[in-house]
């Protein structure tokens, strides 16, 4: 009885991993140069807010907000991802907050850091033409308590 639970189990297994091939390593619908993270399994415990990632903003992007280097891990289909602010000495996971027709917004949570650093959101919009050729974002962050201060930058995928 225990063999064959275990082979019906098995098979259930491989009929759902060829069903979901994971996350996407790039496609005509993602920006150039694009890719799903490294592994398919969400950072975090994959938990969140109002959505996951769409494959256009999957990948790890660095660039900077204002004179601040950022970088962000993105996985197309997870709800959370990382966030680092190398030169301050804060990093931490974000959050799915809202997924629109032309922008992604995600909730900040720092939680490593040698500084007080505040907590934010960051608003992804795809530069270019529209085309979904683009491999940078511009980014906006505000202040997560009144998101008055408002400071962009553009990321590129690297």
């Amino acid at each position: 009885m225990a063999v064959v639970v275990l082979g019906l189990l098995g098979v259930l297994v491989m009929w759902v991993a060829l069903r979901n091939p994971g996350p996407s390593t790039g496609s005509s619908s993602s920006p150039a140069g694009v890719r799903g993270t490294s592994g398919s399994s969400c950072p975090g415990d994959g938990s969140g807010g109002n959505g996951t990632v769409p494959n256009a903003y999957a990948g790890n992007w660095i660039g900077t907000l204002d004179a601040v280097v950022l970088s962000i891990e993105l996985v197309s289909g997870c709800a959370t991802g990382s966030v680092e602010y190398p030169g301050l000495g804060c990093r931490g996971s974000v959050t799915v907050a809202e997924v629109g027709s032309s922008y992604l917004e995600l909730k900040e949570s720092i939680r490593n850091s040698t500084t007080d650093c505040p907590q934010g959101f960051l608003i992804l919009l795809p530069k270019g033409d529209g085309s979904g050729t683009s491999s940078s974002l511009s980014v906006r962050w505000e202040n997560a308590l009144d998101r008055s201060t408002v400071e962009t930058g553009t990321v590129v995928s690297r």
